[in-house]
């Protein structure tokens, strides 16, 4: 067990780092974008993201049917933990961040949030609140005092959370792309290359529980 946490500490640092260093070399220090709380956000929501996604695309393939050790297991566990826990603390920073100096693709010339600043900080909080009761019932505590098809209902509120996920991240980047076009600056694709990936994974989950069940009918 402490050897698995021990790896498990070195893939999401790994992860934490690799995403700081990126945004660190490819923001423009004379911008915004520049900020170190403003690129410290955006890599705690990648890491966040790719946390959950590694732990999605492991148990898709578990269920295929290819079997894991018990460490794999783990892993998925703990990954899609730790990807919501390092989410919370974006939303943390989101909301200490949230003005039209940080974030002025998100605000209109009055200041006031667009309707894509609405919709993002609304997704984002309709994610949150989804991936919360999940989270909870992982913990051992509650999970033992719930039966198994309560339990895995609870936990199949994650794709729906997943879903919220894409649509706070595609009203980002249509946000960012219409700033981008208006001002002549550099857009960021970060958060499109992020939801495509989730969309896809999610498909693919989707397809594989779909045709598991269609097995077992037949």
């Amino acid at each position: 067990m402490i050897a698995s946490f021990a790896k498990l500490t070195l893939i999401v640092i790994s992860i934490i780092a690799i995403a700081a260093i990126y945004f660190y070399i490819v923001a423009d220090k004379s911008h915004f974008e520049g900020s170190f709380f403003i690129n410290l956000n955006k890599t705690l929501a990648v890491s966040g993201a790719l946390c959950i996604i590694v732990s999605l695309s492991l148990s898709t393939i578990r269920k295929i049917g290819i079997k894991f050790n018990q460490s794999i297991n783990f892993f998925i566990k703990h990954l899609g933990l730790i990807g919501f826990y390092i989410a919370s603390l974006h939303i943390l920073f989101s909301l200490m961040l949230l003005n039209s100096k940080n974030h002025p693709y998100l605000f209109d010339v009055d200041l006031q949030l667009n309707l894509g600043g609405q919709m993002t900080v609304l997704f984002g909080a309709i994610s949150f609140g989804i991936f919360l009761l999940p989270a909870i019932t992982s913990i051992s505590a509650v999970k033992n005092g719930m039966s198994k098809e309560k339990w895995k209902s609870v936990q199949g509120l994650s794709y729906f959370g997943i879903a919220s996920v894409s649509v706070h991240l595609l009203f980002i980047s249509f946000e960012r792309y219409a700033f981008a076009a208006d001002n002549n600056i550099k857009f960021n694709f970060e958060p499109l290359v992020l939801t495509v990936i989730i969309l896809i994974m999610l498909f693919l989950r989707i397809i594989t529980i779909f045709l598991k069940k269609t097995k077992k009918e037949n």
